[in-house]
Formats: C-alpha cells, sequence, structure tokens
C-alpha cells in the first residue's frame, strides 16, 4: 500500500475574495499518466467551487464562485494553480485532504499540499485541519447553503445495509429542453470526482479507501425531472452538500427547480 499520509500546509485570511496558490508534489516515481489524474482531480475541484459548490454559512451558492489559473509549477513532478476565490469556506480543504489522501493510496504517493492565501493586505493564518482519528464530528465538512430557493427531501432508506446505491431526482418548475438537461448534467458531473475519496464518516475508512463514491450516471427522467443515480455509495451523508449547494446556483442561473429528493 501506497503511504498516503504527507506534509500540508494551509494558510489563510478571512477576506471575502482571496487569492490562493495551491501547490502539489508527487513522489519521484510519477508518471505522465498520474500526473494527468491528479490534474483532472484538481480541475474537478475547481469546477465543484465555481458552481456554488462551497460557500461560507450565510451565502446563497449564487455568490460564490473561483476563478482557476494553471500557473507554471516549479518543476515536472508538481502541479500549481492560483484560484481567485469568493465566498469559499474554508472547510474545503478538508474534502481535498481527503481526496488526495484516497489518490496517494491508490495511484502514487504525494509529497506535500501547500495552501496559501497571497491576496493582497492579508496576513493568513494556519487553520486546523480536521483530525484523522475517531469518527468525523459534524462540523468539519462544508454545509449545505441557507439560502437555497427549493425544498431538499431525504428520504428514508429501507434497504439492506449491503446496498450502495442511491438516487437523487431534481424537478424543474418547467419542461426541461434538450439543452438545459445537457447544461445541468455538465455543472453537476465534477461533483462526482471530488467525492469520490473526499467524504469518510471516519478515519479508519479513510486510510482504507472504503469511503469511495463511484459510478454516477444522469438522465432525464420526464419531462420535468432528472434523474442521478449512484451505484457505489460509501461515503458520510454531508457528500451530497456541494452537489445541493451547486443545484441552488443553477437555480439562480438556469432552470428554476421545484424540489430535489434523495433516495
Amino acid at each position: 500500500m501506497n503511504k498516503i499520509d504527507f506534509p500540508i500546509e494551509f494558510l489563510v485570511g478571512d477576506t471575502i475574495e482571496q487569492t490562493l496558490k495551491i501547490t502539489i508534489r508527487t513522489s519521484d516515481a510519477a508518471l505522465p499518466d498520474d500526473m494527468e489524474r491528479l490534474s483532472n482531480l484538481l480541475n474537478a475541484f475547481g469546477n465543484v467551487v465555481e458552481g456554488g459548490g462551497f460557500p461560507r454559512a450565510g451565502i446563497s451558492p449564487n455568490n460564490s464562485t473561483v476563478k482557476v489559473t494553471a500557473i507554471t509549477p516549479p518543476d515536472a513532478l508538481s502541479l500549481a494553480y492560483v484560484w481567485k476565490a469568493v465566498n469559499l469556506d474554508w472547510r474545503f480543504i478538508n474534502v481535498l485532504r481527503n481526496a488526495l489522501l484516497i489518490f496517494s493510496q491508490i495511484h502514487l504517493p504525494l509529497q506535500s499540499l501547500h495552501i496559501i492565501d497571497i491576496t493582497e493586505g492579508t496576513k493568513p493564518i494556519q487553520k486546523m485541519l480536521m483530525p484523522l482519528t475517531g469518527y468525523f464530528q459534524e462540523g468539519w465538512y462544508p454545509e449545505i447553503s441557507s439560502l437555497l430557493r427549493f425544498k431538499v427531501i431525504f428520504e428514508g432508506r429501507n434497504i439492506d445495509e449491503d446496498e450502495k446505491m442511491r438516487r437523487l431526482l431534481i424537478d424543474f418548475e418547467s419542461p426541461l429542453a434538450s439543452n438545459i438537461v445537457d447544461m445541468v448534467i455538465d455543472r453537476i458531473e465534477p461533483w462526482a470526482d471530488v467525492v469520490f475519496g473526499g467524504f469518510a464518516s471516519e478515519a479508519s475508512e479513510l486510510m482504507a479507501g472504503t469511503c469511495l463514491i463511484v459510478d454516477m450516471d444522469c438522465n432525464q427522467f420526464d419531462e420535468y425531472t432528472l434523474e442521478c443515480v449512484v451505484y457505489e455509495f460509501c461515503g458520510a451523508e454531508t457528500a451530497w452538500n456541494p452537489l445541493i449547494n451547486m443545484l441552488g446556483s443553477i437555480d439562480y442561473n438556469i432552470a428554476k427547480i421545484s424540489h430535489i429528493c434523495i433516495e
């Protein structure tokens, strides 16, 4: 098994607008395919943040976003980005850290992660990350925005414990044109990459790699409804939070949502 622990530096200020420099260094054994996988994961995170997935408390997902720029890394075994973020919940780092720990376990060891707030005039401080022990307490992961305009329904699950399939139904206020369906699916698909290993319920699941959420398929269900099926959902229930928030942004910017139901 690969070593999955690595040094993390996370220094941020408390401004609404932040410029975050993110640098990830891999091991010397990294191959081009590994670097491409890592780049795809970071791009997915950028897309989720851009789509309103991690808004600060009291902020509408429509008012939380990021502009991502890839920059020249210090060497061929590193990736570097600058995020110009607005109203970003700093707890996204716990999700990113978890996802990178899983990446390090499955693909190749990572050497370090550095996220530094380089916003002009900011005095960044080290934030305490979620400890990698025991059960992960409520509050360590970003939450659902309190400013959603649609109802969120979590249905009870009277199924066998071994059944991991989950379903999300998104009901819109108006009939769905095909271009709207494609646009919504394109917006929410990066969520599946982010939550692949980002939302563990406890440290042992993260270390064992048993907190994976994989194989999502989205299609139009009926005239008003989009259906997303996750065929293996082994993560924490909070993994739905960024997807719900992204739908909050879609509700403002693409098509009004009546309600969503998670089974």
